[in-house]
């Protein structure tokens, strides 16, 4: 009996060191992040509506990572917006699949524009948001068909539909 004290002590110890370790998506995460900051992305987080069935009916919210470039809008070029992946009715000017969840400042060219990236995005990217200093998008991590090259160009395509207003009054 006197044997199992030590063991027991021993196997304590340990198990609660486990606990501190992460957990490989937790480390695969790191890795990912880190990749994204030396390509030049920023981080940030937003909280967003929860547009799965469960979460419209009980209206519920979700905190999503965003994938951020810095973008220099004008005030004449247009409002924000941020849209995003739903299993319900799309919003207005928008593919089926997609919601606003705002939006502001944008004219008919821009939108016919945005619904035509939005339709052609993989299903894994889940939302897309421009404020006034940064465009971000929120995508499935896991998804190895994407690349940090492809989310760059899916934001600056978006960026430039923005910026179209002042390049249509110039």
């Amino acid at each position: 009996m006197a044997i199992w004290l030590p063991i027991l002590a021993v196997l304590l110890l340990v198990g609660s060191f486990m606990w501190l370790k992460p957990s490989p998506r937790d480390q695969f995460l790191a890795k990912l992040r880190s990749r994204a900051l030396a390509q030049g992305f920023s981080l940030g987080s937003l909280r967003v509506p929860d547009t799965s069935a469960h979460g419209r009916v009980n209206q519920r919210f979700q905190i999503v990572t965003l994938y951020q470039l810095p973008v220099q809008l004008s005030a004449s070029s247009g409002g924000h917006f941020t849209v995003l992946r739903t299993t319900g009715e799309a919003g207005a000017y928008l593919p089926d699949g997609w919601a606003w969840d705002q939006r502001d400042g944008l004219n008919e060219s821009q939108y016919q524009h945005l619904k035509n990236i939005l339709t052609a995005l993989p299903v894994s990217i889940q939302l897309i948001s421009l404020s006034a200093g940064s465009i971000g998008l929120s995508w499935d991590e896991s998804d190895p068909e994407l690349s940090f090259e492809r989310l760059k160009r899916v934001l600056t395509d978006i960026a430039q539909v923005a910026q179209q207003r002042l390049v249509g009054s110039a």
